[in-house]
């Protein structure tokens, strides 16, 4: 076989392999929840619903038999080291078959969704997570559970716990720490889906657009945000099929550093046996699959389907509650690194201008930073849902041009540049001029299209990227700027 052919099979084999969008590690044991959840136990029997904020879970139940029983809600502190639970609070006196459904947490407040078939004095309540005591409480059923709106674009103008019920197309907005209620289901915006039913089951928010995501019998809806108290008519994503009147049926929201995704459970049915990987769904903001590289070592049990989620920014702490087995996953959510180092200043290649060789992988020291500056890549590099970041670190804060070429100088050894080595050549693209801070950038930020719509990549092929800044310092050369190490990135479709 030719040398050509060869290179064609190898681009095909790197355009084509599996490159997660999403990589989850986990960061300890499943939470057993067997010791608060169980047959007369003043919680429920299962735990139906969960939030998570750093290191302390709260878990809410259900009365899953015949029998009118309870139902509350449980703090689980020291989650991921040696997890105690507090006293329950929240308990009410729950029918058979109902319970909660639905949690969410901001700032230790934690708001409940409490169905009992009807409306009911609780049906949506905020409790103080720390000292667990009641703070407010509407008179609603709470089918659909409840999430935190941070108003349009995040605004932060009108914000609180948003909810609905059976029957309406609105959301409600009650003040988190009062219950102030801002829009009922009255004059609520509206977000139902045009001529679809209304039986919803759980709400959550995207925390920087406002966007709102709800399941309906089992169908996922996404509703676009256009002002504090406007959205579009709501539209069903994610292929899920239909299945009405099943419970559990949850979505969340991961606004993560590097993307926001969402994950959903495809529950068509209640029986027992359901293999987790088959009911978990992680999808992109437009309904679309996204890849996950979930640790080797996890094996979770089948179980019913019933499953919910709770994803902390702050942290990157994913929970996953699993109903039937009573048990809490957790996880700390990454970016997956995309492409390779090319063009390292540590000396494997093309010496540095002033033996200034930096560690490896870096880019050649400079003044600030014996080390050399680093670019690293992560995301998805898809032409057609591109998650790419570039992000620059170990720089002084000074100006940073982020650009892109076809090609790689000295065959990807780079040659001698400034204080530094040049990697990107050919057809060069300047993406975008940054403003360090904290030695560090990154491309794309806030309002910056994408690197694959920037860069003008449209069929798929390979790019390399690299980050030339400011070091007005006198170092090494008269020059007074110096480069990053290279990425090579293979787009896909």
């Amino acid at each position: 076989m030719n040398t050509r052919a060869i290179s064609l099979l190898s681009f095909l084999a790197l355009a084509n392999s599996a490159s997660a969008q999403i990589t989850l590690t986990e960061i300890a044991p499943p939470v057993n929840l067997n010791t608060a959840f169980f047959t007369g136990s003043p919680v429920g029997i299962n735990p139906s619903a969960i939030a998570v904020e750093g290191t302390t879970l709260w878990a809410a139940g259900f009365n899953n038999q015949g029998l009118v029983g309870t139902t509350g809600i449980v703090r689980v502190d020291n989650a991921t080291t040696t997890p105690t639970v507090s006293t329950p609070f929240g308990v009410l006196m729950t029918p058979g078959e109902r319970g909660y459904t639905g949690l969410t947490v901001k700032n230790t407040i934690v708001g409940a969704a409490f169905d009992s078939g009807a409306s009911d004095p609780n049906g949506i309540a905020a409790y103080n997570g720390t000292t667990l005591a009641p703070l407010w409480a509407a008179n609603t059923r709470g089918i659909c559970g409840p999430g935190f709106d941070p108003d349009f674009n995040a605004a932060g103008g009108l914000t609180g716990i948003g909810w609905t019920t059976a029957g309406s197309g609105r959301r409600a907005l009650n003040d988190l720490n009062s219950g102030a209620s801002y829009f009922n289901l009255t004059d609520g915006m509206i977000f139902a889906v045009i001529g679809q039913p209304t039986v919803w089951r759980c709400m959550e928010f995207d925390q920087a657009s406002g966007d709102v995501y709800l399941r309906m019998d089992n169908f996922l809806v996404k509703g676009v945000r256009s002002g504090t108290n406007a959205s579009a008519p709501g539209v069903t994503i994610g292929g899920l099929v239909t299945a009405a009147g099943i419970a559990g049926q949850n979505v969340a929201v991961l606004n993560t550093n590097f993307g926001t995704y969402l994950m959903a459970n495809d529950r068509t049915a209640t029986a027992a046996g359901q293999n987790f990987f088959s009911v978990v769904r992680f999808l992109d903001t437009n309904g679309n699959a996204a890849t996950v590289q979930w640790p080797g070592t996890f094996t979770p049990p089948t179980s019913v389907g019933w499953y919910d989620f709770s994803y902390d920014p702050a942290s990157s702490t994913l929970a996953i509650l699993d109903f039937g087995n009573r048990s809490v996953f957790l996880f700390s959510v990454d970016s997956t690194q995309v492409g390779m180092t090319v063009c390292p200043g540590d000396g494997s290649g093309t010496a540095c201008p002033c033996a200034n060789s930096g560690v490896a992988g870096n880019g050649c020291a400079s003044s600030v930073n014996p080390s050399g500056a680093n670019l690293a890549s992560t995301g998805f590099a898809s032409i057609s849902s591109d998650t790419v970041v570039l992000a620059g670190s170990g720089m002084p804060n000074s100006s940073a041009l982020y650009f892109q070429g076809t090609s790689q100088q000295s065959g990807g050894a780079g040659s001698v540049f400034g204080d530094g080595l040049r990697c990107a050549g050919g057809s060069t693209i300047r993406l975008s001029t940054k403003s360090n801070v904290g030695g560090g950038s990154q491309y794309p930020a806030a309002g910056d299209p994408s690197v694959s719509v920037r860069g003008l990549v449209s069929v798929p092929g390979v790019r390399t990227y690299q980050v030339w800044y400011r070091n007005a310092a006198a170092f090494c050369t008269v020059s007074t700027f110096n480069l990053t190490n290279g990425r090579e990135i293979v787009w896909s479709i």
